[in-house]
């Protein structure tokens, strides 16, 4: 039978472990219909002082890094059913960013977005992007298709990794996922 102090100690560090857990970089997905509305989806639910950062189209329609919102700007709407966490299976959490619209001749998109305070986020190329946090190390979040839906790949920060799964009404021609971990998806 554990004492008092050795409870009130495993609290500690259970509130210690679910505080980090929480703080770490959160893998998102940006998507905007065709009137240019702009959407967020993630797996965790997001504070209004979460930092997002997100990619978005230029002019040509090539993805860019990034435009930074909080998360005040995000107003929390029904989950889309195609898109969920996909190592639990539950709905994705879904935004709607509210000040921020394209006008004009505007073509769909699916980027990626990574929240989290205190990070630097570059570009690597369209489907990946590296954050480091102001004092520590860098990771990447990347997206890849499997044979029939689009994956968002967060970082590994304190096993803290997650997956959040697009589901499309396709199978995938030339999936770029690693066969091991997504063949079945």
């Amino acid at each position: 039978m554990m004492d008092t102090k050795s409870i009130s100690l495993i609290a500690s560090l259970m509130a210690l472990l679910s505080v980090n857990l929480h703080s770490a970089p959160l893998a998102g997905l940006v998507s905007a219909d065709s009137q240019g509305v702009l959407y967020l989806s993630t797996v965790r639910d997001i504070s209004r002082t979460a930092v997002v950062h997100f990619q978005y189209p230029d002019q040509g329609g090539n993805l860019k890094c990034c435009k930074t919102r909080t998360g005040a700007s995000f107003l929390k709407i029904e989950s889309a059913q195609n898109i969920m966490d996909a190592n639990t299976s539950n709905l994705a959490f879904r935004y709607k960013l509210t000040e921020l619209k394209y006008d004009g001749n505007f073509v769909p998109f699916v980027g990626l977005a990574v929240v989290g305070n205190e990070l630097i986020v570059v570009q690597k190329n369209e489907r990946e992007l590296h954050t480091r946090k102001k004092k520590g190390s860098s990771q990447s979040i990347q997206s890849c298709f499997s044979m029939e839906g689009l994956h968002v790949l967060g970082p590994k920060w304190k096993a803290s990794e997650n997956d959040l799964y697009l589901a499309l009404d396709y199978s995938v021609e030339n999936p770029t996922c690693d066969n091991d971990r997504f063949g079945d998806k």
